[in-house]
């Protein structure tokens, strides 16, 4: 078995979540032509589970500009 060790810093949350979903997908990818690949991270499980899932997410904060009509 071969071995890598990645040290992440100075990244957001979001784009520690983002990182570990993408390197989920290489591995479900590359399974069906050999290479089996195991991820191993401080909670792993909720990440893949929350990004990988069909559930309708909640909606977001974000401010809406109200437009009014004449």
């Amino acid at each position: 078995m071969k071995q890598v060790t990645l040290k992440v810093s100075n990244c957001s949350v979001a784009q520690w979540s983002t990182l570990l979903l993408e390197l989920n997908l290489v591995s479900k990818n590359w399974a069906r032509f050999g290479p089996k690949i195991q991820l191993q991270a401080p909670s792993i499980n909720r990440i893949l589970s929350q990004g990988t899932s069909n559930k309708p997410q909640a909606s977001s904060r974000k401010r809406h500009s109200l437009t009014t009509f004449r």
